[in-house]
């Protein structure tokens, strides 16, 4: 199993959004490789600031999603 730190800080129009958590990739009962992201987002954005976070974060984990299957066909060779 491994475990590794993220970090994303983005800012709009004077606004900042921060998502922190933890990358994991460890074997699935199949014996394949599973990854996984597990962290919480905050946004500074007055009365939707949770609304947006959660936005955010399931924008930073769509992105990773994409990134881990690249970086598994990649390491299968296709």
């Amino acid at each position: 199993r491994w475990q590794g730190s993220l970090a994303v800080d983005a800012s709009a129009r004077r606004r900042d959004a921060k998502v922190r958590g933890a990358l994991v990739l460890e074997p699935d009962d199949g014996g394949a490789a599973r990854f996984g992201v597990d962290g919480k987002a905050s946004v500074n954005v007055p009365l939707v600031g949770d609304l947006a976070a959660e936005l955010v974060k399931d924008l930073v984990g769509s992105v990773i999603r994409r990134q881990s299957a690249v970086m598994e066909r990649w390491l299968r060779g296709g």
